[in-house]
This record gives C-alpha cells, structure tokens and sequence, in this order.
C-alpha cells in the first residue's frame, strides 16, 4: 500500500512541479531554484530519516514522516495569496515565496524517503536470500503507482487550481498514514533474526565479511528461515 501511493507522490510531485511553478508565473531561475531545492533536500533527508528508522519501529517513522509531509504540503498552500487556486501572480522575488521554497525543500525532505523506509520495512520480514525479490517486487508496485499519479494529480489540478498538486498529496500521504496506524494496531512490532544490521567499515574485506557470525556460506543457507517457516 505504502509503496503505491509513493509511487504516485513521487511521480505527481516531479512531474508536475515545474508545471505547476510555471503557471504560477515564476521566472526560469526561480523554477531552477525550486527544483534544486526539492531535489537536494531529498537526498539530505535520507540520513537521519533512515537513522530514526533503525532505531525506532519503522511504521511509526513511515506515520510521522508521512503526515509531516501532508503538513508543509498544507504550509505550501497557506502560502499563496489565494489558498485554493491563484498564486504567485507577481514577478518579484516575495518572502512569501521564500517560506514556500522552504516548505517545499522540507517537504521533499520527509518525501522522497519513503520508498526506501518501504523497503526497509519489507526486508524485517523475509530472509536475506529474498532482499533482491521484494525488491524488485515493491520496485513493480512503485512503479504502477507512477504511471498513474501525474494523471490523477493534473485532474486535481484541473478541479482546484494550482494548488490542486499539494491538495492530491495530502490526501495520499493521508492514505499513506492511515493505513500505517491501522497495521500498527493489527500487528505488533516482530524482530527479523535473520534481518540484523552490522556495522562495517567501508575499507572492510570480503575475508572481513566472513567474521560477521550472522553471516552465512552463501545466501541460501538460511537456518533460521527454515525455523520460522516450521
């Protein structure tokens, strides 16, 4: 479910953006700018996102981040001159514009690392030799959900004006969210033996890899896969 609508965020957020700073009347260097701002806070974002991840149970950082996202999507609409359709029909470089840039450049922080706290999530509940599969499971499932989010999104955009691009985010990251607190009340937190993290570093050998005691002679061999199945 997460992973879908992700696909669809991502895909109607990137996509539509530019358009959107377009008809919004924003000159060239201030489209570049947004852009540069959203991209670069997402790649910011994905450290301490993926700490807080591996700290505490991931499904309560998918929730915060998720609904963090819906709130400065909310801020990025509180800051045009008319909350609804019509902003930005200015040429000078306001402070109302500098908050939206912000909003956006946090938003896009908690954003776009959604997927991998997915996937994240996925890999505490198979085993090792499976990571590469649900990968490229969640990758297809992604993937489905970016075909359709820029068209979905321009019909709300057609329906509300410019801002109808943070209205459709909003409302799927509240899919996102609501989903993640219905599954934490179904089903408690379950430690993966098998998905343990050890620390390494980046110089390491693969005759160092060999002393990591969780680490087996190939990939299939997984003991305490088979317990669990039994």
């Amino acid at each position: 479910m997460s992973s879908f609508f992700t696909g669809i965020i991502h895909a109607a957020f990137f996509s539509l953006i530019s358009v959107y700073a377009t008809l919004a009347k924003f000159t060239l260097v201030e489209t570049s700018i947004l852009l540069f701002i959203a991209t670069i806070a997402g790649v910011i974002g994905q450290g301490p996102i993926g700490y807080f991840s591996d700290t505490f149970d991931r499904r309560k950082v998918i929730v915060i981040t998720t609904f963090g996202s819906s709130f400065l999507a909310f801020i990025s609409i509180l800051t045009s001159n008319d909350p609804i359709q019509n902003i930005y029909y200015m040429d000078e470089f306001s402070f109302r514009k500098i908050i939206f840039f912000i909003a956006v450049g946090l938003y896009s922080s908690l954003c776009l690392p959604l997927f991998s706290l997915n996937l994240a999530h996925t890999n505490d509940f198979v085993p090792k030799s499976k990571f590469v599969a649900a990968g490229g499971g969640l990758q297809f499932i992604f993937g489905v959900g970016a075909i359709s989010g820029p068209i979905l999104c321009s019909v709300f955009m057609e329906w509300f004006g410019l801002n109808g691009l943070f209205i459709f985010l909003i409302i799927a990251h509240a899919i996102i969210g609501g989903f993640g607190l219905y599954r934490m009340k179904v089903r408690n937190t379950v430690e993966n033996p098998d998905s343990t993290f050890t620390p390494v570093p980046a110089t390491i050998t693969p005759a160092g890899l060999e002393l990591d005691p969780d680490t087996p002679a190939t990939l299939d061999e997984n003991p305490v896969n088979e317990t669990v199945k039994t």
